[in-house]
């Protein structure tokens, strides 16, 4: 009988378990030998033609590079050097060719392949800005932002008091759960006696619930997952999961109020329905909820409802 890694190392966690295949990896273990500091050659790193590209930006557009001179050009010698457009996108894509644990790994093999200050306070302004613009990639699993604090805050208080407590105040705000709306209660009027329909819901309320449902869902998104419309292609399911989550939804709406008017067997009764669909719909509006607005539109313009117009 095979045994595990898990097995064989019962005192080890899964995550450490992971680091340390990471760590043992041939990916890891060529980039060691890099060096971070070598100048622009043709072989490590291509840039677009400034006049073809018109570009006037004081730092010119990469084309192409290895991963080091990304990771160097990411992290300059001189302050003056950042290119914060360059960083933007750089934090906005990386996902397509590396993950979290490697981004931070590559950080902390940078810093530590050299003893200058002002590499030091690139990468904690990395940090800072990775963390605000995309704190989902700590917070959506915490063993990443526990092994930054580790490792990141680790070197840097050996090296730098100050930089270390700076980097402290970083993630420490990154640590920090985002915000989660409260769901409201009592949507449905129950004052009234006997079954409960879609009719007997307080419209301002089910708006409200309605919209709290959808802005968990677009806060949950990352930009990545609209790279290349991924939600399209074979592996939609681990590249755009929360672009398929709303999409699924929006479809799974449209049908369940189209079910609500076609399966009531009068048409005073469907009438009641239609009715307070155009209620809420209104009351999505106001809300400034247009998703929810599209879906209770999408589902009374259904075929099978506009038929039903003779007899609503």
């Amino acid at each position: 009988m095979l045994e595990t890694d898990e097995a064989s190392h019962p005192s080890k966690s899964l995550f450490e378990l992971e680091i340390q295949r990471f760590l043992t990896s041939p990916w890891w273990t060529a980039l060691q030998a890099s060096n971070f500091d070598e100048s622009d050659t043709v072989e490590n790193i291509v840039y677009y033609d400034k006049d073809k590209t018109k570009n006037h930006k004081k730092h010119p557009i990469i084309k192409s590079a290895s991963l080091p001179k990304l990771i160097q050009k990411l992290t300059p010698d001189d302050p003056l050097q950042r290119d914060d457009e360059y960083i933007r996108d750089f934090i906005l894509g990386y996902r397509t060719f590396l993950t979290p644990l490697q981004f931070v790994h590559l950080l902390c093999l940078r810093y530590s392949k050299t003893d200058k200050e002002s590499v030091l306070q690139s990468v904690i302004y990395i940090t800072e800005k990775w963390t605000s613009v995309h704190p989902n990639d700590f917070t959506e699993d915490n063993r990443i932002l526990t092994f930054v604090l580790h490792k990141l805050f680790e070197t840097t208080a050996q090296k730098s008091k100050s930089s270390s407590a700076k980097l402290s105040e970083v993630i420490k705000k990154a640590s920090q759960l985002p915000f989660k709306p409260k769901p409201l209660h009592d949507i449905i009027d129950r004052s009234g006696k006997g079954r409960l329909n879609f009719t007997d819901a307080n419209t301002k309320k089910l708006a409200q619930q309605l919209s709290l449902f959808d802005h968990e869902m677009f806060s949950a998104l990352q930009s990545r997952e609209f790279f290349g419309q991924s939600w399209r292609k074979p592996t939609r399911e681990q590249d755009s999961p929360n672009v398929l989550r709303i999409i699924n939804t929006f479809n799974r709406m449209i049908g369940w109020y189209g079910g609500l008017i076609v399966r009531e067997p009068s048409a005073e009764k469907r009438t009641a329905v239609m009715t307070k669909l155009i209620s809420l719909a209104k009351a999505l509006k106001r809300l400034n909820n247009y998703n929810g607005l599209m879906a209770v539109l999408s589902a009374i313009n259904q075929t099978p409802i506009y038929r039903l117009k003779t007899s609503l």
